[in-house]
Formats: C-alpha cells, sequence, structure tokens
C-alpha cells in the first residue's frame, strides 16, 4: 500500500502580526499545509503576499472567521478545484468583535465562529481534508460546549471522509477539559502529543506579558487527525511572530485500495 508524508503547521496569527511581520511564517516553511487563525482583515494584512514570500499559496481565507488556509506551493498536496467548504456554527458576540477591533487598532471582517476547510490531493491518490477552526474562550463553558456539538456534526458530513487534520486555537485552559475529550471521541479524532510543552504564550511576545502570563502557560493550540490510515511521526512547537507558538506535525498517510 502506498504511504505518503505530510507536514501541517497552525497559527494563531496574533490578529494578524504574523503576517504582517516581514517572513514571519519563515519558520514554518517546511510545512506542507499551514491552517491559519485571526486573519481578520485578510487583504488588509496582505496575507497572500506574505505567504508567497515563504513559498506558500493561498487556498482560501475568510476574514468573517479570521481562517486561512495555505499550501507550499512545491508541495505534492494540492487543492486542485475541489470545493472549499465554509461553515458558520455560532455568531461572534458583538462585545467581543468590538474589543478585539478596539485592541487591533483597525477595523475588522469578524463576525462569525465555525470552520473553513479544503480537501487537498496527494500524491498516488490519498486525499487529505484540512480543517482550521479557532474555538470560544475557556470561561464560556455552555457556549464551548454548544460549539464543539455542532462541529462534531459538521465533521460527519460526507465532505469530510477520509484522512483529516483538525487544527486551531481551541482556547481550552490549561489543557482539553471534558467537553473538548468527549468531542475528540464523538468524531474519532486523535491529539498530536504536546507532552509538557505550551503554546500560549510565545517566547517571543513582550516582556510584561510574558511575565505576567509565565505561571498560566498553556496548550491552547491542537493538531487533531483522524488515526488509522493517518500517523503522526514528528511533532513539534514552533515560535513565531504571535502571541501563541505554533505547532507542526508531520504524518504519514498510507493508501488502502
Amino acid at each position: 500500500m502506498p504511504t505518503s508524508r505530510l507536514a501541517v503547521a497552525t497559527v494563531n496569527t496574533y490578529l494578524g502580526r504574523t503576517i504582517k511581520t516581514p517572513r514571519g511564517l519563515a519558520p514554518l516553511a517546511r510545512a506542507d499545509v499551514i491552517l491559519m487563525q485571526e486573519l481578520f482583515s485578510p487583504a488588509a494584512y496582505g496575507v497572500e503576499t506574505s505567504l508567497q514570500d515563504v513559498g506558500f499559496d493561498l487556498v482560501a481565507a475568510e476574514g468573517h472567521f479570521g481562517l486561512g488556509i495555505a499550501v507550499r506551493s512545491d508541495s505534492a498536496y494540492r487543492n486542485t478545484g475541489q470545493p472549499i467548504r465554509s461553515t458558520v456554527l455560532e455568531q461572534a458576540g458583538r462585545a467581543e468583535s468590538a474589543l478585539l477591533s478596539k485592541f487591533s487598532r483597525e477595523p475588522l471582517e469578524y463576525s462569525d465562529l465555525g470552520v473553513l476547510a479544503a480537501q487537498l490531493d496527494g500524491p498516488g491518490g490519498p486525499r487529505l481534508v484540512a480543517v482550521t477552526t479557532h474555538l470560544p474562550v475557556v470561561i464560556a463553558f455552555r457556549q464551548r460546549a454548544r460549539f464543539l456539538s455542532r462541529l462534531s456534526l459538521e465533521l460527519a458530513d460526507p465532505y469530510y471522509d477520509g484522512p483529516l487534520v483538525l487544527t486551531g486555537d481551541m482556547n481550552h485552559w490549561p489543557g482539553p477539559r471534558k467537553a473538548d475529550l468527549a468531542f475528540r471521541r464523538r468524531a474519532g479524532l486523535a491529539a498530536v502529543d504536546l507532552g509538557e510543552d505550551i503554546t500560549w504564550p510565545s517566547r517571543k511576545t513582550d516582556r510584561t506579558e510574558k511575565t505576567v502570563n509565565r505561571v498560566v502557560g498553556a496548550q491552547l493550540d491542537d493538531i487533531l487527525y483522524r488515526p488509522g490510515a493517518m500517523q503522526c511521526v514528528h511533532q513539534e512547537v514552533v515560535d513565531v511572530a504571535s502571541d501563541h507558538r505554533a505547532v507542526m506535525a508531520t504524518f504519514t498517510i498510507t493508501t488502502t485500495a
């Protein structure tokens, strides 16, 4: 049975600061696929140019979610015209939208919570579904549980059949909660094991923020995948120009004829 190899990265772009930083995505240049969050104004951030500068092509970006997907230009995995799937699972709160706009000091397109997904064809036939999302904050217990319930129903759609990765800023502190673990069981997903590594705050945040948050470091960011045909063979946490650290994982994908 043929086996292919694929590297996936997920990054919270910190209201686009990773994108606006010259070669801010360069630490992830070994990935085949980058799945992004907090891309609330992708055109204003210049996301296509920033990706091209480090050898990636933009597959999809939707500011109302703040989500984006890119593929390395020379990767064996490509979107060759398959439909992009964009699903709203919940409306963003007005107060949250206003606060983010104030913090970013520029208007944002942000209005929804949901998922953005792309089907990518691989060498020899294995198709990967790459999905990115950004969950409600951990203190919004009921909202998170409702979102995760809707997300598990969304992933049951035939669009998502076969090898799949689901990545994003999951906003669970200090790590997965009961609702997160229940979601993984329902959706049949496994998590890339990051051990004791934290993904927030990043070592590249400013000194004050690092000092304040040193004792509350957490694994907020996940790469989940559908085991079986997919096996994780390497994982790492990578510092980028963001308040989060990026997560990168390498998988083997076996094609079953």
